[in-house]
């Protein structure tokens, strides 16, 4: 019996004492320095961040005083194309000036719901200057990609996301979905309990990693942290016009209306809408030249529809215009030059959205 009491005390002392360690390092050890989300911080090299360390990150970076500006949405947003040194969110800061913090939580596959709306989202909860820029969204559902789900339940969980989006859409859901679903909340209540994947993924990041990827192959086990820039480099022009990519711009054209207002709304609640700026990049000239007159015209009519149907929702739109094929690396991805362009576009509407707000400039 003494030896059961003593096995035991030692491991509840080893587990509290893990899931504190847990609870603590995300805020200890944020991801400083930070650009943006590299390769190697994201699912598909098998790293997920969780909402604690979104909200250590964006606690780090806050500065009393600024308007904090969180980047959110996809690759396109994250900068793919735009090697580092050239991202369009460091243009973006240099042309908005010191009264303002850009922060990019873009991720690639990101939807709207993501590290970037729940970062916007937890400053406007404590009541700080916030503005959110994302993407006209990929898909409608509130809980995003399904490689970011988990982290959507885990900040639903650590209440750092309303919940009205979460119970509107579940009665909605297929069984299969359901079930994925009621999986997800349950790791997120384990995580949100002991603080498991909170430790894992830090010790992922400082100390050592412990699971094969085809895309780390080279040294998998090495602490993400210390892992080299994939995108260091500059990027190659990538136009091969491949007949798929030729089939997606004709898609588009022809699909006819991109968002319902429902559709927005669901996404972003009035209270984070007028602080919410979209971004309308569109596809590479390069491609679009390939359409016929009608299909162009369509295309045009469908962009301005999506401004008018975001202005709707209470949200801003900015649709950048005037871009070339050499101000892309492929369909959708800006270069550095497009970068600069579409960091030209969105400044004068972030210093417009400051002043409605009423923020410091």
């Amino acid at each position: 019996m003494r030896r059961m009491i003593a096995f035991l005390t030692g491991f509840l002392i080893g587990f509290s004492g893990l899931a504190v360690t847990g609870a603590a390092l995300p805020y200890a050890i944020p991801f400083e320095p930070f650009r943006r989300f590299p390769r190697d911080l994201m699912p598909e090299t098998l790293f997920h961040p969780t909402a604690a360390h979104i909200e250590a990150l964006t606690l780090s970076r806050f500065v009393k005083g600024r308007t904090m500006v969180i980047i959110g949405g996809n690759s396109i947003l994250r900068g793919v194309g735009q090697h580092t040194g050239t991202e369009w969110s460091a243009e973006l800061s240099q042309l908005l000036g010191d009264k303002f913090t850009v922060l990019n939580l873009a991720a690639n596959g990101g939807w709207v719901p993501g590290y970037g709306y729940t970062a916007a989202r937890l400053l406007l909860e404590q009541g700080k200057p916030v503005i959110f820029i994302a993407n006209l969204p990929n898909g409608f559902r509130p809980d995003g990609h399904p490689f970011y789900r988990n982290f959507y339940y885990d900040a639903l969980v650590a209440g750092l996301l309303p919940r009205s989006a979460d119970e509107k859409m579940a009665p909605s859901l297929t069984p299969e979905d359901q079930q994925e679903r009621q999986e997800l909340l349950i790791r997120a209540w384990t995580n949100r309990l002991f603080h498991t994947d909170d430790l894992w993924t830090t010790l992922g990041y400082c100390c050592f990693f412990t699971t094969w990827t085809r895309l780390t192959y080279d040294d998998p086990w090495m602490a993400r942290r210390y892992r080299p820039d994939s995108e260091a480099a500059p990027f190659p022009h990538r136009y091969s016009m491949p007949d798929a990519d030729m089939e997606v711009v004709r898609r588009i054209a022809n699909g006819g209306r991109w968002l319902a207002p429902a559709q927005v709304e669901d996404l972003i609640l009035p209270d984070m809408a007028k602080k919410t700026i979209f971004a309308i990049t569109g596809e590479s000239p390069f491609y679009l030249s390939r359409l016929s007159e009608e299909e162009r015209k369509k295309m045009d009519a469908s962009r301005a529809d999506a401004v008018t149907v975001v202005e709707a929702a209470g949200a801003h739109a900015v649709i950048v215009g005037k871009l070339t094929a050499d101000d892309f690396v492929d369909r959708t991805h800006l270069s550095p030059s497009g970068g600069r362009a579409l960091a030209q576009a969105v400044a004068p509407v972030v210093l417009r959205v400051a002043e409605e707000e009423g923020y410091p400039r």
